[in-house]
């Protein structure tokens, strides 16, 4: 498993806090310090809403993620090394990467925002995009058939620099009547659901959520 967003063409706009002291800092940190993966586990259940509210059947439910169930039976592979590395306080890379990602450190908050502008989106009003708890900033620039929007990346985790569990967010969302203007979106991403969000939901519109948990340690020596 790679800490960073997969399959999501979602806006993401920054959060930004001030930085204050969070457990881990009351000690002597040095750096860089790396965490390797070490758990995982379910965070809330699994939630299908509509324009009509939310669909509670468990055989319904079912039938709705359909091929796409594996996005939300996330599993600890044997063997996985995957791993977070502060450079710095405020920097960080993932696994093998060279990529370095700004760190917001909010109480215990993290988020992790990409350099660089690598998320299409549909525009701020995209259902993808609202129902995210921590967000990030967005550019928008003319192409031939009207506006295109690119995004960056935003990780959100709670913890310190000894421990860090990221919130992995499965989902599902279709569009459209069928078969005509149906439209279909799947993946996770490592944030949170913004539970006071207005979706703005279409008759034709059905989403479904589900949070996770992945826990980064550092390991004894």
């Amino acid at each position: 498993m790679k800490p960073r967003l997969l399959l999501l063409p979602l806006v993401l706009m920054l959060y930004m806090a001030a930085c204050k002291k969070t457990p881990g800092d009351s000690e002597t940190v040095t750096f860089p310090r790396k965490l390797y993966i070490s758990g995982m586990g379910a965070k809330g259940t699994l939630r299908i809403m509509t324009a009509n509210g939310d669909i509670t059947d468990p055989a319904l439910k079912a039938k709705f993620l359909g091929v796409q169930q594996n996005y939300f039976n996330v599993a600890l592979a044997p063997g996985d090394t995957s791993s977070i590395t502060f450079l710095k306080r405020d920097t960080a890379v993932f696994n093998a990467s060279k990529t370095k990602y700004e760190v917001y450190n909010n109480e215990g908050l993290f988020l992790f925002s990409s350099p660089d502008y690598r998320v299409n989106i549909n525009g701020p009003g995209d259902v993808l995009y609202t129902f995210l708890q921590y967000t990030g900033q967005y550019i928008s620039f003319p192409i031939n058939n009207g506006t295109a929007y690119l995004a960056k990346e935003v990780d959100a985790g709670h913890g310190d620099y000894n421990t860090i569990t990221l919130s992995v967010l499965a989902y599902k969302f279709t569009s459209g009547p069928y078969p005509a203007k149906y439209q279909m979106l799947a993946g996770s991403v490592y944030n949170e659901f913004n539970l006071s969000a207005d979706l703005n939901l279409g008759k034709n519109d059905t989403l479904a959520v589900q949070g996770w948990t992945v826990t980064y340690k550092v390991r004894s020596r």
